[in-house]
Formats: C-alpha cells, sequence, structure tokens
C-alpha cells in the first residue's frame, strides 16, 4: 500500500510539474492526500462487499447445500464454523446445522451397518471354517510351525493308489499353495516320466522329472508330489466336476487310474478348507 501512496504521490509530482513550489506544492500534496484516503475507503469497501460476496450467510448457506448433497461432512462442518464466526446471528445457521445434523445420523448409521456386515461376515467365516475343517486331517510339523491339512479320506501312507491335493498353514496364518500328489503302487515298476490326465474330452500332461519318487519293499511304489499351478487349479476344478477322469502313469510301462467319486469329493472338500482358511488360486 505504501508503495502504492509513493507512486501515486510521484504521478501527482509529474503531473503538477517539477517546478511547482511552495504554495502550489503544498495545495498539490493535500489534494493527493485527499484522493488517497479517498482510494483507501474505496479498497475497505470493495473488500468488505467482496468478502460478502464471499462469505456472505447466503453464500455460505449455498455452499453448505452443495456440499450436504455430496455428504461432505468435513467440508460443511467447517462452513459451518465461517458462518458462525462472521454472522453469529444469521439465521442461516440453523439450517446448516439441520444438515449437519442430518449427516452425521447417516454416517453414524452407514457405520453401524458396516459394523454390523462385518461382524456377519467374520461369523460366517467362522463357521465355514469349521465346516470345512471338520472334513479334514491335520498334523502338524512342530519344527517348521505349519499345519498340514489333507480329506480324512485321503491316505496318509505312499504305499496306496491316489489322487489328491492337500495344504499347509504357517502358525502366523499364512497359508501355503495347494500341492498335488499323485501315486502308483503295485506289483511291477512303471517308471513314470509323464502323467497324461484325460478329463472328459480334455487332455493335460504333467511332465515330473526328477521329482519322482520310487520306492520297494514286497510292492513297489512311484510318487510325485509337485506344487499347484493356476493350470494344475483349473484342471483339479475340471476333474471335480467331470464324468470321467483318467490318469495314465506314463514310462518304460503304463498304468491307468480312474479318479473315483470319492477322490472327487476329496478334492473339492480341500479346496473348501483351502478357501475357508483364506487361501487364493496360485499362480504361475
Amino acid at each position: 500500500m505504501r508503495s502504492f501512496i509513493s507512486l501515486f504521490i510521484i504521478f501527482i509530482l509529474i503531473l503538477t510539474g517539477c517546478s511547482a513550489t511552495g504554495p502550489n506544492l503544498s495545495a498539490a500534496l493535500e489534494d493527493s492526500h485527499a484522493q488517497i484516503v479517498k482510494l483507501q475507503e474505496e479498497n475497505e469497501q470493495l473488500k468488505k462487499e467482496i468478502e460478502e460476496l464471499k462469505n456472505g450467510p447466503e453464500k455460505l448457506l449455498a455452499r453448505a447445500k452443495h456440499y450436504f448433497e455430496n455428504k461432505d461432512l468435513e467440508n460443511i462442518s467447517s462452513t459451518m464454523e465461517t458462518l458462525a464466526d462472521k454472522h453469529p446471528e444469521a439465521q442461516e445457521i440453523q439450517l446448516v446445522q439441520e444438515m449437519i445434523n442430518t449427516l452425521t445420523t447417516e454416517k453414524e448409521k452407514a457405520e453401524a451397518e458396516q459394523k454390523k456386515k462385518v461382524e456377519k461376515e467374520a461369523a460366517e467365516k467362522k463357521k465355514r471354517i469349521a465346516a470345512a475343517t471338520q472334513k479334514m486331517r491335520s498334523n502338524r510339523d512342530e519344527v517348521n510351525g505349519i499345519t498340514w491339512y489333507r480329506d480324512k479320506t485321503t491316505t496318509q501312507y505312499v504305499n496306496a493308489k491316489s489322487f489328491h491335493i492337500y495344504f499347509g498353514k504357517y502358525d502366523d496364518n499364512t497359508v501355503i499353495s495347494p500341492r498335488l500328489k499323485i501315486q502308483y503302487f503295485g506289483d511291477q515298476w512303471v517308471y513314470v516320466d509323464k502323467y497324461i490326465i484325460k478329463v472328459d474330452d480334455e487332455k493335460f500332461e504333467l511332465y515330473p522329472g526328477s521329482d519322482i519318487k520310487r520306492d520297494n519293499d514286497t510292492k513297489v511304489w512311484e510318487y510325485y508330489d509337485t506344487n499347484m499351478g493356476t493350470k494344475d487349479w483349473e484342471m483339479v476344478k475340471k476333474i471335480i466336476s467331470s464324468k470321467k477322469t483318467t490318469v495314465r502313469h506314463q514310462g518304460q510301462y503304463y498304468y491307468d487310474h480312474v479318479v473315483t467319486d470319492k477322490e472327487k469329493k476329496a478334492l473339492q472338500n480341500t479346496l473348501d478348507a483351502y478357501e475357508a482358511l483364506g487361501g487364493e488360486i496360485p499362480t504361475g
């Protein structure tokens, strides 16, 4: 403001001429001072008008209505503070307060409903987990802090023919992706190097490589135990809903195993328990 006044005085001096002295200069300065005072008054009036346009009761009410329509409780509360501070006697205060009360009630109701929903989902999850795990047999690895789950109808030993899946969970509740296990048990070696799985009219092939395990006693057994990927997950889902699935243990010889209804049910039970405990569809 001081810079403006100085510039204004310089401007007046230029207009009156640099040669003005004595009474003429004093009159010019008085006149310029009067004009400055007038400009200051006009400036203050303009500020008030701008403030009224921006933060007058009607404007603040309109702003509050906008926030109300957008369910913006934070900004409407801020607008209320401005209104109460600048216009404590304005009738608009009551209207804005009613809007705040309405939004507050809606927020509390929404929070209560969300809490109820979360509690219901938690109860349903607990119930689902209990139902799913009741069908599981579990055994604990104390050293690694893992509990392994498999269907109660699934064999625990390798000296049996089987096509099944199982999974684990760490003590921190991290769920381990399911594993697929294919077992052969018989009188003769097959020397498996490939599995051909025919699911109705669709074929899948698995190559165990060096992961195949073999042993023998009075009989022989060969089995493959591997992490499931996305394709394996999709295959298992198709096996569960298939009319007929045949697993060919292909090698120097071959052996065909038809997946039984009991095995299909065990597959489904294990997937249910896996998902109920928080497991996700494996990737890769």
